[in-house]
Order: C-alpha cells, then structure tokens, then sequence
C-alpha cells in the first residue's frame, strides 16, 4: 500500500489528472455496480496507475478503455421486433430508459467512463458515470443532447438496441409499454 500512495503523490506532482468522485456519482453508481466482477473502485485505481488519463485535454470526455480480463456484464443488447420491450425510469435517474425483457448480459472486457473537467483546475476531472460496455450512447430524454442531428443520431441507436430489464435497478411504479419520447422523432 506504501508503494500506490507515492506513486499518486508522484501522479499529482507532476501536474497529472486527479479524479473526483462526488456523491452525486457514488449515488449514480448503485445502478452499475452488479454489472461489475471487478470493483468499479478497483478498476479506477488499475486506470490510475496505467496512466488512462493521463493525455487527456477536452473539457468533456467519452472514453472506453479496455482492460486484459473480463470487468463486467453490458447490459445493452440489439434488439429486433420480435423482442419484448418495455421503457422505465431506473433508480436515482430522472429519465425513462429503453429495456428489453428477451435481452442477456454479456461478459466484457471493456469500460465506458464519462469525465467533465472541473472549472476552476484543468487537471481535475469528475467522474460522471462508468459501465461496461463498449457504446456511450446518450439516451432520448438525455438533456446534454445539443443538436437536432445528435438527437437524429440517439434516436435512431435507440430503435434497435435496448437494456436487459433487471428489476432491483428499476422503479417498478414507472415501468410502461408506451414510448415515452415517441414523439421526439
């Protein structure tokens, strides 16, 4: 343990990235975290110590980082029209999402991490979410949708995928067959 706390305080000598996790994240996080075989902590420290971070300079940033052992389960599956589909609002989330109940988790080997860059040091980044998986596809109802092409594009992702329905991580009360953002299109 004496080792990985000189290396950090090395890390932050040298001007490097510092993560933050706020509460809103860790709360975010109760969703994600049966998804993964490996502690989204531990996979933050492997990503850490490999220098993941380390390059980056946009203001926001999608990543998917692979890793050389399966992390997880992704959730997210194609779908076709012979699959049931239902949409609900997921727990500590404020948006309806897309869910298959035909869909299986796959085993995967890959991270989607979404970072925003503190406003008052460039160096420090909050960790906004992080899944496994290999797609960082806003959903519809997503806020952070700034153009009508953008919005084309999640749309048009959306119509053939979906997300295994897992009943713990859903507020059963909101659960709907109707598209709730049908008339985005």
């Amino acid at each position: 343990m004496k080792n990985f706390r000189s290396l950090n305080v090395t890390r932050q000598e040298k001007g490097k990235i510092k993560l933050i996790q706020t509460n809103k994240f860790k709360k975010h996080m109760k969703v994600h975290e049966s998804q993964f075989i490996i502690p989204y902590q531990k996979l933050i420290k492997y990503m850490e110590l490999k220098g993941t971070f380390n390059n980056i300079k946009d203001r926001f940033v999608e990543m998917v980082v692979e890793f050389p052992i399966d992390i997880g389960y992704s959730d997210l599956c194609k779908i076709s029209d012979k699959d049931e589909v239902v949409y609900a609002k997921r727990k500590n989330r404020d948006i309806y999402s897309k869910f298959t109940l035909d869909g299986k988790s796959k085993p995967t080997n890959k991270c989607v991490v979404i970072l925003n860059q503190s406003y008052t040091n460039q160096n420090e980044y909050y960790l906004i979410t992080m899944f496994p998986g290999q797609y960082a596809v806003k959903e519809p109802q997503d806020r952070n949708i700034k153009t009508e092409e953008e919005k084309k594009k999640v749309l048009e992702f959306w119509s053939n995928h979906a997300l295994v329905f897992k009943a713990k991580d859903i507020d059963l009360e909101t659960v709907t067959y109707r598209c709730p953002y049908e008339q985005m299109a």
